[in-house]
């Protein structure tokens, strides 16, 4: 998914952890062009 955001010229980063996400926000912000966050999580701690 980062491939083809970049690839239509947005902005694209990956966070895996919580710590990441503050400072990728911030760096999404700064860029004032469509960004593409994508967020992993572990479905393991999803509740239905």
């Amino acid at each position: 998914m980062l491939q083809l955001a970049r690839a239509f010229g947005a902005g694209a980063a990956r966070v895996e952890s919580t710590e990441e996400f503050a400072d990728i926000f911030e760096h999404a912000q700064a860029t004032n062009r469509p960004f593409l966050i994508e967020v992993i999580i572990d479905p393991s701690i999803l509740r239905p």
